[in-house]
């Protein structure tokens, strides 16, 4: 079954500048939406309200996540915050 959310953006950042741009905003999404979350290496895993994973390679950030029935009612402005944090990140 397809991801409910999936964003997909290219980068001109290493993967470890990246990764230290969207850590903190995944730690606030994170209390936000009450997930848990964890990174191995460059491959952040979440679970909670919604569950999947945000992995940044050389040239690419792409998150895939599936929602709770609950969340789903709430999925255009999730998908809007999680945008809006990629960019944040890539700004």
């Amino acid at each position: 079954m397809p991801p409910d959310i999936q964003i997909k953006r290219s980068h001109s950042l290493t993967p470890e500048e990246l990764k230290a741009k969207i850590q903190p905003l995944i730690l606030e999404t994170a209390k936000n939406y009450g997930l848990k979350y964890h990174w191995i290496g460059n491959n952040c895993k979440f679970e909670g309200q919604a569950s999947g994973n945000l992995i940044i390679n050389e040239n690419i950030i792409q998150l895939n996540a599936k929602l709770t029935f609950a969340a789903k009612m709430f999925k255009g402005m999730i998908e809007k915050n999680i945008n809006d944090m990629v960019e944040k990140a890539l700004a």
